[in-house]
């Protein structure tokens, strides 16, 4: 996006943005930092709870067209202050967890085998409970590894006491599987 400096955001404002990957984010500016051009829109809860939001991080660098839908219904003045250390943080985690998913395509490791990895990693959301071994084999909490390729059947307890750990492994592999057959 160019010429930011006469753009604003206003909290409140309903904007709609899409990226220059053709991602569409819809929803209500919260924060706006001109320095670090960062966007912060809160949308629907993509869980389906209507309790929840989605927060929403853009880079302005990365959006490819903004559009207003609605301004704000009350006069708010300021917007709230970035931290920029959480955004940090968070962006260094999105990047080391986006590498190791490369090196596992490097590695040979199936689409399938990264996206039960992935589903594996959203579930504990610690980078250290869903490791590599082997290169392409998935060790979940240090307690069950999975083997290509990825079924049920190729779930193994590293020590052989952890049978709930082995139990619960196994009913997310066995969702991941069923969930592709829809």
């Amino acid at each position: 996006m160019s010429d930011l400096d006469s753009f604003a955001f206003e909290p409140g404002q309903q904007v709609q943005c899409k990226t220059r990957f053709d991602d569409v984010f819809k929803g209500e500016v919260v924060a706006f930092d001109l320095n670090s051009k960062v966007l912060i829109v809160k949308s629907p809860s993509s869980s389906g709870t209507s309790t929840n939001h989605d927060l929403h991080f853009l880079v302005l660098d990365n959006v490819s067209d903004v559009e207003i839908l609605e301004e704000p219904q009350a006069d708010i003045n300021e917007l709230p202050s970035i931290e920029m250390k959480h955004i940090k943080a968070k962006q260094a985690a999105a990047m080391a967890d986006r590498m190791r998913l490369v090196e596992a395509v490097g590695n040979g490791v199936s689409q399938d085998g990264i996206a039960l990895y992935t589903t594996f990693a959203k579930i504990y959301g610690r980078e250290t409970d869903v490791t590599w071994k082997d290169k392409v084999k998935i060790v979940v909490m240090n307690s069950v590894v999975i083997s290509p390729p990825y079924k049920e059947s190729d779930c193994q307890a590293l020590p052989k006491t952890q049978k709930e750990a082995l139990s619960y492994v196994k009913s997310n592999v066995r969702k991941y599987w069923e969930s592709c057959a829809k």
